[in-house]
């Protein structure tokens, strides 16, 4: 449960980022990067980083897990982070891109074409939140 309530939040904060004028002005220091490294993931603002910290603590202390489940769970969000903007080509199997955000997937969020960067794939762990609400 907790996993899906922080993928959702996540869900949420990107697609928010994305859509309004002020958000967006602190989360495209994230996209002004020339190209996708394992750096790319850590290249957010001081405030994109402050309200995802209160937004997941929140969530994190309605959704009581024990302790090792809840830092597995902060593990798999860093490691789909490193793994998306890394840019490097994974070979796994084709059904994973239907569950899980790729390198594939966030690339194509990472796009130049601001069409890209503004309509899609805000999901950060699982993609059925874009399927669902059709993004």
């Amino acid at each position: 449960v907790l996993l899906l309530a922080l993928d959702f939040a996540s869900y949420c904060m990107h697609r928010t980022l994305h859509t309004f004028e002020w958000p967006w002005k602190m989360h495209r220091l994230h996209h002004s990067s020339l190209e996708l490294t394992i750096l790319s993931s850590f290249r957010i603002s001081w405030g994109e980083g402050i309200v995802t910290g209160i937004v997941f603590g929140i969530i994190s202390g309605i959704v009581l897990v024990p302790t090792p489940v809840y830092f597995y769970i902060n593990f798999l969000f860093v490691f789909a982070c490193l793994i998306q903007h890394s840019n490097i080509k994974f070979r796994y199997p084709a059904f994973l891109g239907k569950i899980l955000i790729t390198p594939r997937n966030h690339l194509w969020h990472h796009s130049s074409e601001l069409k890209h960067q503004h309509g899609q794939n805000f999901g950060f762990v699982l993609v059925f939140w874009d399927k669902i609400l059709k993004t």
